[in-house]
């Protein structure tokens, strides 16, 4: 089987695809050996360069003038686009902790367009943390910056604090790192990983927490991994000729 590992990421006008859901090739309407993509981009030629932190440092570092490369960069597309599906999962008191928040403005979005308040943006990349906790200062109150490491999350954040945890393509960057996995039959490696990382957003969730992931893994890809620690899930999709998959993942009491 030919395969294509593919991730997307919306940079607003276009989205550019470096996959790393794998998908048949074809099914996201890959056509040569390229992958050119559906808006006429091109898959990476390196995908497992967004599994590691030292990619991510580098892109987001100062240049010379003091600012960054790149000011925002919203990965699988931004709040208003699921702020209809996500909303209703919501409520207005609830604590949400965002993983791997990098230069998006999701949070500061859910803030400003939905008067959801209490976020916790995290990112293991100290440069792109300091970025956005000083270009949003004024939001101090509503939604805090923090340095942390996923896989070792509760030493950045307090164990069962959280309502809503929220992953928009974070967990697809680091399956970047099996490039040669069988989708149908991922390495004992990959599933550490994935047992780990779950194992984690478990931890920092309050039981009966809901866990949000936004991603173009298609469910008999990405729905066994995300049941590793027993969470209950199901699915929504969101969009017309490009299907965007939201899970919903629910801890238990």
């Amino acid at each position: 089987m030919n395969v294509v590992n593919c991730f997307c990421l919306d940079g607003g006008v276009s989205e550019f695809c470096f996959c790393a859901l794998s998908v048949q090739r074809g099914t996201r309407k890959g056509t040569s050996d390229q992958q050119t993509m559906a808006d006429g981009s091109l898959a990476s030629e390196d995908n497992t360069q967004f599994s590691s932190q030292e990619y991510w440092d580098e892109r987001y570092k100062k240049q010379a003038d003091g600012k960054p490369k790149e000011e925002t960069f919203e990965w699988l597309k931004g709040w208003s686009f699921y702020k209809e599906t996500v909303t209703p999962l919501i409520q207005p008191s609830d604590r949400i902790l965002h993983l791997g928040i990098g230069n998006s403005t999701f949070s500061v979005d859910m803030v400003m367009q939905s008067g959801i308040r209490h976020h916790v943006n995290v990112d293991y990349s100290p440069n792109v943390i300091e970025h956005m906790r000083e270009r949003f200062a004024e939001h101090g109150e509503t939604v805090q910056w923090v340095v942390a490491d996923i896989f070792k999350l509760t030493e950045s954040v307090e164990r069962a604090s959280f309502d809503v945890v929220v992953d928009k393509g974070t967990l697809d960057a680091f399956l970047t790192a099996f490039p040669d996995d069988d989708p149908w039959d991922p390495s004992e490696e990959c599933w550490n990983t994935v047992r780990a990382y779950m194992g984690q957003v478990n931890a920092a969730m309050k039981p009966g927490g809901t866990f949000i992931q936004i991603t173009w893994a298609q469910p008999h890809f990405r729905k066994r991994f995300l049941e590793v620690t027993g969470m209950e899930v199901s699915t929504k999709k969101v969009g017309d000729d490009w299907e965007y998959f939201v899970y919903v993942c629910k801890k238990k009491e």
